[in-house]
């Protein structure tokens, strides 16, 4: 019996023992676990980043700074995409130390992070500089562990990690240019004139207020197919996407390409020069007003506006021919085959011949 309650107390006191023991644990400070910037020097001198170079065994890029524009130089010095290049410029300041690992040369291919000279390298070497060339940070990215953290090494030395944050480190030029154009609304367009090499003219207009377009230059003894076929053309202005960028300087077109001039209801007239070169379709453009048509805000009658009632948003059409030109005025656009087949109708694809009636 003196043994049981023995052995009861010693429970007891056990149990105080530990329920004081984590009592005090929960009341003592908690100990904060400090990040480790992977580049602490960025940080400091994010402004000062000129240059950012991407280069990996599938290609290279490089973005600078000119002017305070940031441009693509293997798209010629096309204007790069400034919140893109803006982003990973903060996600690399950002990337923060989770874990040290290994610096075996041997096992770097395991983590991604190996030469991008080495055989069958999937690496890829990021370099931020400074205008006068001085490297800021140049670090290996290799493989993603997951969502929010990848393998990295610093360039020229073997110390690896595993680190927060996932820097988008693409090094295709075509990644880092805006691929929208512009969008004129298909309802604006009002006629469509095609000048082949050949000679071949073609031209469709549509009447204000009419919803298809007519070609007008039908030859004898053919007839215009259907409206989906003839309302193609005036669709080209809508969604301009671009696949890539050249200078105009460096480019050299056929000596005759297809000339599609487009007219808009209110003044807006777009020349477009189109060929196919090294499997390729390229564009240029250029925008001009036809002032016979030409209407704007500062020409509307104020008979027009009714009191109480929101005024009509009217384009000033000299100030969007400027901004597109702005757009335009230099380059060669490489576009989607489909708007360049647009471009290029002929007669044969817009008429069918018309079939003799049978003698009875």
């Amino acid at each position: 019996m003196k043994n049981k309650r023995l052995l009861i107390l010693a429970c007891l006191t056990l149990v105080i023992i530990v329920a004081a023991s984590i009592s005090t644990n929960k009341r003592a400070p908690q100990t904060v676990i400090e990040k480790i910037s992977l580049a602490p020097e960025l940080k400091s001198q994010i402004n000062n980043v000129a240059q950012i170079i991407i280069e990996s065994a599938d290609g290279a890029v490089h973005i600078a700074k000119d002017d305070n524009e940031w441009v693509v130089m293997q798209a010629d010095n096309y204007p790069a995409l400034f919140n893109k290049v803006k982003k990973l410029v903060l996600d690399t300041a950002d990337l923060y130390v989770l874990s040290e690992k290994t610096s075996n040369p041997a096992l770097f291919n395991e983590l991604g992070v190996e030469e991008i000279t080495e055989e069958n390298s999937n690496s890829t070497l990021l370099t931020l500089l400074d205008s006068s060339g001085t490297s800021l940070t140049s670090i290996i990215v290799g493989n993603s562990r997951n969502q929010d953290s990848v393998y990295v090494r610093t360039a020229g030395s073997n110390n690896t990690y595993l680190v927060s944050g996932q820097p988008e480190v693409s090094t295709k030029s075509t990644d880092w240019i805006e691929k929208t154009l512009f969008n004129i609304a298909d309802e604006r367009v009002m006629g469509v004139t095609i000048e082949h090499p050949s000679g071949e003219v073609l031209m469709l207009n549509r009447p204000q207020g009419e919803e298809n377009f007519t070609l007008t230059t039908v030859p004898e003894g053919r007839k215009s197919r259907s409206e989906y076929f003839t309302n193609q053309p005036g669709t080209f202005l809508s969604s301009v996407a671009i696949l890539d960028a050249k200078s105009r300087e460096v480019f050299s077109f056929p000596e005759l390409p297809v000339k599609t001039i487009i007219s808009t209801y209110d003044g807006l007239v777009a020349t477009v020069n189109s060929a196919k070169v090294d499997g390729q379709d390229h564009a240029s453009l250029e925008f001009s007003v036809d002032e016979s048509l030409y209407t704007s805000t500062q020409d509307m009658d104020d008979s027009a506006i009714v009191i109480g009632e929101e005024e009509p948003a009217t384009l000033d059409i000299r100030q969007e021919v400027q901004d597109l030109n702005n757009k335009v005025r230099g380059w060669v656009f490489v576009i989607p085959q489909a708007k360049h087949l647009i471009l290029s109708k002929t007669t044969s694809e817009l008429t069918d011949v018309i079939e003799e009636e049978s003698a009875q």
